[in-house]
This record gives structure tokens, sequence and C-alpha cells, in this order.
């Protein structure tokens, strides 16, 4: 059980004084101690004050409660000052006045003038208050607490409150306690910055600490840096006018806090951590910023935060990313070029549509021909880095050392047949831009930990060069190869699959989204809106083992053939459609055409008890019609909702009853 020491405080009576400086005690010890009260107006002969520590406000108390104590080793009489912000208001006082001092007793009085002359505040005559006698001639006057006492025709009054426990009145409670207690040491720091103190040997040693300040401002003014200091809080300590040119602010000073220059990510970054050399934006300049943590006692610390202008390097770099985009290294897709009516489609565009807000890497799944470029290149043009160059390389069509070099590029001299001046790679030339790297799960196994040393560090090394050279690109990958199965096989580095796969998109194969084959032909044939029914037919039962890319082959075919009597390529195989399923579906259009005028739709109960009434000796039945339903919709021909109103014919479907 840790047995707490006592402190035992004598006043005159009951009143403010014990209250603060019990506060003070409070600040410093919090719970470490006891804190007791004794009055003299109320104490009686025999009572014994016993204590670790017993604090008497003045010399001539002493007297008073000497056969009182039990240990006089444990006296102390105390030491107090004023807080350092009343002190500020005393220095308002103009040079040379006389102020006038006023305390409850002359005693006090005499104590409180002392105390302002030892602070040595400037060239002020402190005068001590005598009752009756005529101090007409004053203006300001100082006071503790007690303003009634001040003769009614001062009007300037500045009131110190009670004051304070001085810093050695403090130390000597420390000693006497021989509490060495870090906590408590490191209150006491905290608790000497509120007050003015009265040491004149701390106050020298302030002093050489202003020196020291002084100095290094000098030198900090100096600087071609920009550099601040903050403590925990976030607070500016220091900052010198590099600093204040670079973020725009010529007024900027000690009142600001960190998160009035940089944005909550900047700042959670800055007071999370050390940081070399990271680039950010503040009105419209680039900074290269370092912050060093320094530990100072506890739980506080001090950071300094170096700033270095970049901007024109910056705009060096944007300069040369614009020529090389210059050269073709472009982007002409966006999303909204993409034809598609089918939900997987759609969902798979706002996925990427999603993914163009941020710079992380991507990898597009998809069989050849599902058009992972053109997504490649929408993603890049709906992203902030648009304005920046494109690159892409298929890395399945170059051998290991031809792709080696695109890739990385050389230094002069590197190989033989290699460039006098050497050759900057596509991670270079893609730089503040997109890289595209399509099929990458061809990329030869040797080079998959140089990509991998790209994506972790973003750093490359050209051939034959041993300098590094930063790059600041996004990587977007594509392939065709389950990649799982390839880490599994040995042939695709398990370490790079994760790093690639942190954005995965799957784009569906064509025969997965028949909506959108009859869209994209007529696109790509020309803009036929109206095909020949047994053409639709066998478009949507080809199993497109090609995607987009044979599609959009075929529909070239188709428009120079088209009137021909062969106008599809021989692997298409053409069945003429019998009469019965032409009339079935000509007569469904026309159902839902007529009753698209009245009601504005039809269920496929009411489609099936019409026909069934119209057309009494052809009949069919529900399973039949559902499959003829469904081919219309899929043909674009129909809408279908869930309801009464379940479907609507479409202008399409329109065309297709009049061609017919």
């Amino acid at each position: 059980m840790i047995i707490l020491k006592s402190v035992v405080i004598v006043t005159d009576f009951q009143g403010e004084l014990s209250a603060e400086l019990e506060e003070n005690l409070k600040f410093v010890f919090q719970n470490k101690i006891i804190i007791e009260h004794c009055h003299l107006n109320s104490m009686s002969k025999d009572h014994i004050i016993d204590g670790d520590v017993i604090l008497i406000m003045l010399e001539n108390r002493i007297e008073r409660v000497i056969n009182n104590v039990k240990n006089k080793e444990k006296i102390i009489v105390i030491s107090r000052t004023i807080l350092e912000e009343k002190a500020l208001q005393i220095l308002e006082i103009p040079e040379n006045s006389k102020v006038l001092v006023v305390n409850d007793y002359y005693e006090t009085t005499l104590q409180l003038t002392s105390l302002l002359y030892k602070l040595k505040f400037k060239d002020l005559q402190f005068v001590s208050y005598k009752e009756g006698e005529d101090y007409g001639d004053i203006n300001y006057a100082i006071s503790p607490g007690i303003k009634e006492r001040v003769p009614s025709y001062i009007s300037n009054i500045i009131d110190v409150g009670v004051r304070c426990l001085d810093t050695s009145t403090f130390l000597l409670i420390i000693s006497k306690l021989e509490m060495n207690d870090k906590e408590v040491h490191n209150r006491l720091l905290k608790y000497i910055n509120k007050i003015v103190t009265v040491d004149e040997g701390i106050k020298e040693k302030y002093k050489e600490l202003y020196k020291k300040n002084e100095r290094l401002k000098s030198i900090l003014e100096k600087s071609n840096d920009g550099i601040i200091l903050i403590n925990n809080s976030g607070d500016i300590l220091l900052c010198n006018d590099k600093c204040k040119e670079m973020i725009g602010n010529k007024e900027f000073n000690q009142s600001y806090n960190i998160k009035d220059i940089f944005t909550y990510d900047y700042m959670a970054l800055i007071k999370s951590r050390d940081i070399d050399n990271e680039i950010i934006q503040i009105n419209k300049k680039f900074l290269m910023v370092s912050v060093k943590t320094s530990i100072l006692y506890n739980d506080a610390w001090e950071k300094i935060i170096i700033l270095k202008d970049i901007t024109y390097i910056k705009k060096l770099e944007q300069t040369i990313s614009e020529k090389l985009k210059s050269t073709g290294l472009t982007a002409k897709y966006t999303f909204d070029k993409i034809i598609y009516v089918s939900k997987k489609m759609d969902e798979c565009i706002k996925m990427a549509e999603r993914f163009a807000t941020t710079d992380k890497t991507t990898l597009i799944y998809g069989e050849s021909g599902t058009g992972k470029e053109l997504l490649a290149q929408s993603i890049h043009n709906s992203s902030k880095r648009k304005k920046q160059p494109f690159v892409a390389i298929n890395c399945a069509a170059l051998p290991e050392s031809l792709l080696e070099s695109e890739l990385f590029g050389y230094d002069k001299g590197a190989f033989t047949g290699a460039r006098k001046e050497g050759k900057s790679g596509l991670f270079e030339q893609a730089n503040n831009g997109t890289i595209f790297l399509d099929e990458i799960g061809d990329m030869p196994y040797s080079l998959q930990s140089r990509l991998l040393r790209v994506i972790q560090e973003m750093q490359v090394m050209r051939i034959g060069s041993d300098k590094v050279i930063d790059i600041d690109i996004r990587i977007i990958a594509a392939t065709n190869k389950n990649l799982i199965k390839e880490v599994e096989w040995g042939s695709f580095r398990e370490d790079l699959y994760y790093r690639l796969n942190v954005l995965p998109l799957k784009v569906p194969a064509l025969r997965d989204r028949k909506e959108d084959i009859i869209p994209l032909f007529q696109e790509y044939s020309n803009g036929d809106k109206v095909l020949n029914n047994s053409i639709e037919k066998a478009l949507l039962s080809h199993k497109w083992k090609g995607n987009v890319r044979e599609l959009k082959n075929v529909a070239e075919y188709y428009a120079l053939m088209k009137d021909t009597s062969n106008p599809l390529p021989e692997i298409f195989i053409i069945n003429e459609e019998n009469e019965e399923e032409n009339h079935i579906e000509k007569r469904v259009l026309e159902i839902l055409e007529e009753y698209s005028k009245e009601t504005g739709g039809i269920g496929r109960k009411k489609i099936l008890e019409q026909y069934n009434i119209k057309y009494l000796n052809e009949g069919i039945s529900e399973y039949k019609l559902r499959n003829v339903i469904e081919e219309l919709k899929v043909r674009g021909y129909i809408e279908k909702y869930i309801g009464r109103n379940g479907c609507i014919i479409t202008k399409n479907g329109m065309h297709y009853l009049r061609k017919k």
C-alpha cells in the first residue's frame, strides 16, 4: 500500500488564498500528495500541525505557529509570483509611470511591491498603498483581487489575482518530499510556462535560451527552404519568411496551427510519422516535404517540417510529358464511346468509372477481343492523369530482350546495336501518366521481378546504368489468362500477382451479353438499323470466341457484302426461318403494337389470350410464347417489365414489323 505524503497550507483564514494554493499544488502533484489546511484565526492553542511539508505565508507567521508545529524542519516560507498573462497587462502601462500597489495589509502590500520590483518591469515606479494618504498624481494601480481598496479616483486598475506559488517554492517542496517523480517534473515544466518566475538564475537561463533562439531565427531566415516548428498540438512555434512565401500567406505567424496550412490528409500524415521527401501540392505549388520528430519529455514532442519548392521541376516534367503525349502516346477512347445495353456490361463500366477516381493498380481480366485496352484508355481519360501520356505495350508481342529494353530503356553502349545516346524506356515515357501492360500473363518470368520493384518503389533503372530514376505512373494491366492457375504452375510470381490485383475488373465475354451483339453489329456495319431476321438469328446463335474483335470483322464484311446472297462469312450457318416461326413473331408484335397504343403494354397471359382468340386455328402454348418473347427481347424488339404492362414494343420492333 502506497502512503501518500502530506502538505499543510497555513493561512490566516479560509479564503481565496488557500484555495488558489491548493489548485497550484494539485496541478503539479495531482493525486500524489494529501493537501491539508490550517487557519490561524480558528486554530486552538493545543492544535498540532503535522505534515511532511508545512507552507507558511510570511516569516512573521512562524512565531505564531512554532509551538504548534511537530517538526520545525518541515516549514517552508513560500515565495509567490503572478501569472504570465497578468504580467503582460502590466507591461502595457506606459514607461516611467507611477503605479499604486494595494493589498489587504500594509505588510502584504510591501511584499507585493517587492515582488513587482524583482520581476523588473520596465521603468515603473511602484508605490505601496497606505490608508489615509493622497495618491492623486497616480493613474494606475495593481491589486491582487481586492479592487475595492483602491482609491476611487484611480480608474486604471490591473487585478493580478491571487498570487501563485513560485518555481523556487515548488523545488523546495519536491526536495523535502524527496519526490523524484518524472510526471511531477513534467507537470512542473508546464506550470512554469504559465507564471513569471522570481528566481534570477532561471530568468538568466531563459535569456540565454532567448539569445540562442534569435541566432537560430537568423539562420532560418537565410535558408532557401521553408522551415516550420510545431508542437504535439500542431501549434506553430516557429516559421521563416521562406515558408510564408511558399504557402502564399505573408501574414502567417505563430498564432496559426498546422491545420491552417495543410489539408486533413496531409496533416494526419505529418503528425503520424517522420517523412522523407514527400511531394504535396499547396496553392498550385508543388512542395517536397520532410518531417523530423524531436522527443522533449514524457509524451511531448516537436516536429521540424522542411519545405522545398519544386514547382519549376514539376512543370518541367509536365512539359516533357505533354511533348511525349504529342508524339502519339495518348488514349483515344472514353466511357461514352463504349456501345452496350446489357446489364453485365453496365456493371463493368460503372466499376471501371469508380476505379478511374484512384491511382491504384488495376488488373483487367477478359477473353481476347473483349475490349480490355478500350476500358484501360477510358479509365485513363476519366482520371486526374488524363492530360498526361498513355503508354501501351503488349507483353506477349516482343521477345524477352527487346521487351526489357522497351520497358526500362538503356544507357549508351549498354549492348551491341544500342543507340549512342541511349533510350528512355516506356516507364519513363509514361511518367505522370498511365502505362498499360497488355497480356501481362505472358511476361517472361525473369522480368516479373523487375516489374515488381517498379510497382513497389516507383523507380526504374535503365539497362547498363546504375542510376535509379524516380517515376510517377498509374499501372493498368490486362490478361486473358487465369493468373491464379499461372501462379500454381510456377509461370507467374505470386507476389507480383497480389501487387497487380489491387483493383480487379472482369470484362464479360460477348456470348454472355447477347443484348449487345446487335447494337455493336449495327454500329460496325455502317449503322444498319434493321437486319434480316435470319441474319440476326445467325449473329445471336454464334459463339463469338473472338468476342467484339471478331464481331467487328464480321460487321465490316457484312457492310461490303449485304447486297449479295451470302452477306456473312462462310463460318456462319444461316438457316431460313420457317413460315410458322416468322408468323408467330409478327403476330405477337402486332398484338403488342395494338395494346401499346391503348394501354402502353400487355402481360404474357394477355398476349396468349389475344393470340388464341385472333388466330384460333394457330394456337400456341405458353412455353412457345415465352421463348418467342425472350427472343424478341434479346433482339431489342420489345422491352420486358414486371407487372401488367409486362411487354412493350420498341422502335426497332416497329421497324421490323413494317419490314415483315
